[in-house]
């Protein structure tokens, strides 16, 4: 057997994954979400201050989590405040309950501890490196 490969038997990964927008990562992007526009910095990838805020937050309560003693709610609680501190950066004014929600980091912090489904949403939004493709980040750009 030979480690020779053919040239067009070669896989090109940057068309496959295509090249990440470091700066949006870290920055953030106006992404859709249930229709209303999110600012949202990567959840992963170059945005190293919410991975160590991640990491920093569920440090005092991983042998909980190992054993199976915390809740849903009470995970959710802990992710939510590094998740409101560097990823999700801002939005565009929408009506919920019948109030006018403006971006703040309080409302964004009463948003997702309020309902798990827009936590969820907004989180595989923001850990999806698609999200953050300069392709895709072009073709948002134009529908927003």
């Amino acid at each position: 057997m030979t480690d020779e490969v053919k040239v067009d038997e070669i896989v090109d990964l940057d068309e496959k994954i295509g090249t990440v927008d470091v700066s949006a990562e870290t920055e953030g992007k106006w992404v859709k979400v249930f229709g209303v526009p999110f600012l949202l910095a990567r959840a992963g990838g170059s945005n190293t201050k919410y991975i160590n805020a991640h990491a920093a937050a569920m440090r005092p309560h991983a042998r909980s989590q190992q054993l199976g003693n915390l809740s849903e709610e009470e995970a959710r609680e802990i992710m939510v405040e590094p998740f409101v501190k560097h990823v999700v950066l801002g939005w565009k004014p929408f009506k919920r309950g019948g109030k006018v929600w403006q971006y703040s980091r309080a409302n964004a912090k009463a948003l997702l501890m309020s309902d798990p489904d827009v936590f969820t949403v907004l989180m595989e939004a923001a850990t999806n490196m698609a999200t953050f493709r300069a392709v895709e980040l072009e073709d948002a750009a134009k529908n927003l």
